[in-house]
């Protein structure tokens, strides 16, 4: 029987990662006003899922895409996953949360989508870490990654949400973090709250990718 080389993404422990646009979304400026936000830059890369828990005494570790789980390794998301042995970057976070149940989500970028950040080599970078089965907050994210020296991506500030509309999107018009020769992708607000997030893209990024 021909095992196959991937299934459908499993909805049933994280969801799929899909940051709306905040044109789409424009009540959000209202509705969220005076919050509290972390602001991070958006790379541009592919999505990568990473779940673990332990099957006989021993860590199993599953790769997703962003809309499919890989059974077969021969693929990027598991070479990236193995280059960089990001496993034990997984088993700091079980260490530090005593549990086994833990989910990783981030960007793997480099030659991933043309390697804009003009790395030497593949990377990840994690935007959410589920315990549980439950989300951590931005905060706790940040401050977890930065404890246990995990790579994420990278925060550009805390913001309170007071905002137009053409003052968010102004807001995104900046350089790349990574490699500042060129335009950043963009940035992703997540409120401290309650983990409501929406992406905000550049537009100078938007023109150049015309």
């Amino acid at each position: 029987l021909q095992r196959k080389s991937r299934s459908p993404f499993p909805i049933h422990l994280v969801s799929i990662t899909d940051e709306e646009r905040i044109q789409n979304m424009p009540q959000v400026l209202h509705q969220y006003a005076g919050k509290l936000f972390i602001v991070s830059y958006k790379l541009d890369g592919s999505s990568i899922t990473i779940i673990h828990s332990k099957l006989f005494g021993k860590s199993k570790f599953r790769i997703c895409s962003r809309k499919f789980e890989l059974h077969d390794k021969k693929n990027d998301w598991y070479k990236v996953f193995n280059d960089t042995e990001f496993k034990d970057e997984v088993l700091k976070l079980v260490r530090h949360f005593e549990t086994n149940d833990i989910i990783v989500q981030g960007e793997a970028i480099g030659k991933f989508n043309g390697n804009h950040h003009n790395l030497q080599r593949e990377q990840i970078r994690l935007f959410n870490i589920y315990v549980n089965g439950k989300r951590l907050n931005q905060w706790e994210f940040i401050s977890v990654c930065l404890k246990n020296n995990i790579p994420h991506c990278p925060l550009y500030k805390k913001v309170v949400l007071n905002h137009s509309l053409p003052e968010i999107l102004r807001e995104s018009e900046i350089r790349d973090l990574l490699n500042p020769n060129v335009e950043a992708e963009g940035l992703v607000w997540r409120c401290v709250d309650d983990n409501m997030s929406f992406k905000v893209l550049n537009n100078n990024y938007l023109i150049k990718e015309q």
